[in-house]
C-alpha cells in the first residue's frame, strides 16, 4: 500500500511527469526508429551480400573456364570450398542435362535458383551462370554454385541485437538525465512551497529568495515574493484600519482597550494613581449635523481629533470610540495631579472650531476615572468614566471625576432601557389617540400617541422613554409595535362605520432604515388596511439630517399610497424648495406658534403665512396646541384645515376614544 501510494504521488508530480510523457514518446518514436535502421541495415547486409556472392560467382566462372581447358577444374572446385562461404559448386551441360563435375556438403536442399537474399528460406544463395565461351569449352557448359547465407544472418541478428543495446542504453540514459533534470527542476519548487506554506503561517517577512538557473523557475519565485509584499503592505493596512478610525485616523475602541490593558498591567506593581481614562462628548453636536449636514459634522470631529492630539504627550493615547466620542488614555505619575490636565484640554477644545468660514463653538462633556483607584478591569474603568461623563453632561458640561455614588444614575439609565425592552416584548405600551378635528365639524383623523403603562412605576409618558429607545436602538421596534396597534385600532373604527385616518409618528432613526417601506407594507397586509389610511408624520430636523435618503424612503412610502405629514412645521430649517420635492400631503404648524398666536403677532404671522403657503402648495394644514375657543375661531376665519389640542381633546385611551368619537357625530349631527 505504501509502494502504491509513493508511486502515485510520483507520476502526480512534475518529474513523474516528465518521465510518463517522455515515455509515451519514445513509445512512439523508438519502434519507428527502431524498425527504420534495423531495414536499412539488414537491406545493407542482404545487398553486400548478393554483390559479393555474384562478383564471386562471375570470377568463378571465368577462372572454371581456364581451368577447364587446362585440367584443374576439379582443384579449383577443392579451393574455393574451402573458404566456407561455396557450399555448392557445380558443372554441368544444360543440353545434355549431364552433370560434368559437383561438388559440396552433404544434405542440401534441392538447388532453386535466388534472385534475393533469403529467397526461398533454405539458408542457401543459389546462382547459375554459364561458363564464358573459349577456344575448347562447351558454350552449353553452365556452373551453379551454392553460397552459404548463415554467416550473414549471423550478422543481420548481431545488428539486431546491438540495436536493441543501444536502444536500451538511450532510454536509460534519458530517463535518467530527465530524472536529473527533474529533480533539479522541481527542487527549487519544493522550497517555494516550503516558503510559501510558511508565509501562510504567518511568517510574512520570510523572502522568497530560491537560487535557480530557471528563468520560468525564478521568475514564478520573483512573482510570488511581489505577491507577499503586497499581502503583507495590505495586512498591515488591513491592521491599521481595523485599529484606527477612518475619519480621524486616531486609535479605535479596539486599540485604546489594548492600550488600557497594558496601563493596567503597569499599575499591579503599584497602588498610587499611575493612569487616568477620560471619556468625552460633544455637547450639541446632532445640532450641528442637523444643520449644517454631516460633511460639517466630519470636519468638527476631524478638528477635534487635531486639537486633541497637539495637548497630549507622546506616551498617551487617544481614541474615537464613534460618533462624537472620545476617549484619553494618559499615564500619570504618582504625585501627578489630573484637573490642570483636563482644564487645560476643556480650554483648549472651547475655541471656536471653524467649518466653511463660520466659527462654531462647541461645549464638551468629560467624564474621568482613575487607574486603579476606580478599578483595575478596563470595561469597569470605561462604564465608570461613562457615568462620570454622564453626571458631566447633565450638570451642563463641563468634567466630573467618578465617585461611587454617580452608579445610581447610569443605572437608571440601562435599567429604564432593560425595562422598555420587556415592555415591547411584553406589550406593556399601549396608544392613545388625540382627534385631528376639521373646522367644519368632522373628526377625520386622529394622532397615535404611545404610552409606557409600567406595571411599578404607573403610566410613563413618551417624552421620558422615546430617547431612551432612540439611544439604545429600541425605537425601531417600538414603531412597528405602535403601528401594529394604531392600524388595528383604525381597522375596527373602519368596519364599524367610523372611517378616519391614523397618524403614527416616526424617529429619524426610523428613516434611517430602508426596510421601513416593507415593514409598513407587512403590517397593512395584516391588518387588511387601505394604506391610503396610515399618515406618517415626521419633523423637518428628522427629514433634513440626511436628505437624500429620507426622500428616497419617503418616496417608496408615497408609491404605497401612505401619506406623509411634516410635524411641528416651522422650527425646522427646511426651505420653500426642499418643501416642493417632498412627497407631503400636510404640514402641522407647532404649537408653540398657535399657543401664543393671539399675544404674539409674530406668531400669529408665521400661523397665516404657513396656512397660506399650504393652502398655494395644495397641502393639508393642521394646527397643534390649541386650548380655547377664540384660538380655534381664529384658525377657521384664517382657513385653516384642521385642529388639534387639549381644547378639542387630549390624549385618550382606544375605549375612551371610541365614546369620544360617537358623541362628537352625535354633535355634529345636531348641527
Amino acid at each position: 500500500m505504501g509502494w502504491t501510494r509513493k508511486l502515485g504521488l510520483f507520476n502526480r508530480s512534475l518529474t513523474g511527469r516528465l518521465m510518463l510523457g517522455l515515455l509515451l514518446i519514445h513509445l512512439v518514436l523508438i519502434p519507428l526508429l527502431f524498425g527504420g535502421m534495423y531495414f536499412i541495415v539488414r537491406q545493407g547486409y542482404e545487398t553486400h551480400f548478393v554483390n559479393h556472392v555474384r562478383s564471386d560467382a562471375h570470377q568463378f566462372s571465368s577462372m572454371a573456364t581456364y581451368v577447364l581447358r587446362t585440367g584443374g577444374l576439379e582443384k579449383l572446385i577443392e579451393e574455393s570450398l574451402l573458404t566456407g562461404r561455396l557450399i555448392l559448386a557445380e558443372v554441368r551441360n544444360q543440353n545434355k542435362r549431364e552433370i560434368i563435375i559437383t561438388a559440396g556438403q552433404d544434405g542440401l536442399p534441392p538447388f532453386k535458383e535466388d534472385f534475393f537474399f533469403g529467397q526461398h528460406g533454405d539458408g542457401i544463395y543459389y546462382i547459375t551462370l554459364p561458363l564464358p565461351s573459349g577456344e575448347g569449352v562447351d558454350p552449353n557448359l553452365i556452373v551453379r554454385l551454392g553460397y552459404d547465407e548463415a554467416a550473414t544472418h549471423e550478422q543481420i541478428d548481431l545488428a539486431y541485437l546491438r540495436g536493441i543495446y543501444v536502444t536500451l542504453s538511450y532510454l536509460l540514459s534519458v530517463f535518467a538525465l530527465v530524472f536529473f533534470l527533474g529533480r533539479k527542476l522541481t527542487e527549487p519548487l519544493l522550497r517555494l512551497r516550503t516558503v510559501s506554506r510558511s508565509i501562510a503561517a504567518g511568517h510574512f517577512n520570510e523572502q522568497l529568495n530560491v537560487d535557480t538557473k530557471f528563468t520560468e523557475v525564478k521568475n514564478l519565485a520573483e512573482d510570488l515574493d511581489y505577491m507577499r509584499k503586497n499581502l503583507v503592505e495590505q495586512a498591515l493596512n488591513l491592521e491599521y484600519q481595523a485599529l484606527h478610525d477612518a475619519l480621524t485616523g486616531l486609535p479605535n475602541r479596539a486599540l485604546l482597550h489594548d492600550r488600557l490593558e497594558r496601563a493596567i498591567l503597569n499599575s499591579q506593581r503599584s497602588n498610587a494613581p499611575c493612569a487616568a481614562l477620560l471619556l468625552m462628548d460633544l455637547d450639541g453636536f446632532k445640532d450641528i449635523n442637523d444643520t449644517l449636514g454631516h460633511q460639517a459634522g466630519d470636519l468638527v470631529l476631524q478638528q477635534v481629533a487635531s486639537r486633541l492630539l497637539e495637548m497630549v504627550r507622546e506616551s498617551d493615547t487617544v481614541a474615537r470610540l464613534g460618533g462624537d466620542e472620545f476617549a484619553l488614555v494618559l499615564p500619570l505619575t504618582s504625585t501627578e495631579p489630573i484637573q490642570p490636565i483636563v482644564e487645560k484640554m476643556l480650554r483648549g477644545l472651547q475655541q471656536p472650531y471653524v467649518v466653511e468660514g463660520q466659527p462654531l463653538v462647541v461645549g464638551t462633556s468629560l467624564g474621568v476615572a482613575l487607574l486603579p483607584e476606580h478599578g483595575r478591569d478596563g470595561e469597569d474603568l470605561l462604564r465608570k468614566a461613562d457615568v462620570a461623563m454622564y453626571v458631566a453632561k447633565r450638570s451642563g458640561g463641563g468634567y466630573t471625576v467618578y465617585e461611587p455614588g454617580q452608579d445610581r444614575h447610569s443605572l437608571t439609565h440601562f435599567t429604564l432601557a432593560g425595562e422598555l425592552r420587556q415592555a415591547i416584548e411584553g406589550n406593556q405600551l399601549t396608544v392613545y389617540y388625540q382627534p385631528k378635528l376639521d373646522l367644519k365639524g368632522d373628526t377625520r383623523a386622529a394622532e397615535a400617541l404611545v404610552r409606557w403603562q409600567h406595571p411599578e412605576k404607573g403610566l410613563i409618558p413618551p417624552d421620558d422613554f422615546i430617547a431612551t429607545a432612540e439611544k439604545t436602538g429600541l425605537i425601531e421596534s417600538l414603531t412597528v409595535a405602535v403601528l401594529d396597534e394604531a392600524i388595528s385600532h383604525c381597522f375596527k373604527w373602519c368596519q364599524t362605520g367610523q372611517t378616519m385616518k391614523i397618524a403614527v409618528n416616526l424617529s429619524p432613526r426610523n428613516l434611517q432604515d430602508p426596510q421601513l417601506p416593507e415593514t409598513i407594507a407587512n403590517i397593512l397586509s395584516t391588518h387588511d388596511m387601505e394604506p391610503s389610511f396610515l399618515q406618517l408624520e415626521l419633523t423637518e430636523s428628522a427629514i433634513f439630517s440626511d436628505p437624500s435618503r429620507a426622500l428616497r424612503v419617503l418616496n417608496r412610502i408615497d408609491e404605497m399610497g401612505v401619506q406623509i405629514s411634516i410635524d411641528d412645521f416651522g422650527t425646522g430649517y427646511s426651505s420653500l424648495a426642499q418643501l416642493r420635492d417632498l412627497p407631503v400631503s400636510e404640514i402641522k404648524i407647532d404649537r408653540s406658534f398657535v399657543m401664543d398666536m393671539r399675544t404674539n403677532k409674530k406668531h400669529a404671522a408665521i400661523v397665516r403665512t404657513t396656512i397660506d403657503l399650504a393652502r398655494n402648495l395644495g397641502l393639508t394644514v393642521v394646527a397643534e396646541g390649541v386650548e380655547d375657543a377664540k384660538t380655534l375661531d381664529i384658525l377657521r376665519r384664517l382657513g385653516c384645515d384642521m385642529a388639534q389640542g387639549y381644547y378639542i381633546s387630549p390624549p385618550i385611551p382606544a375605549a375612551d376614544f371610541e365614546v369620544w368619537l360617537k358623541g362628537q357625530q352625535r354633535y355634529t349631527a345636531n348641527g
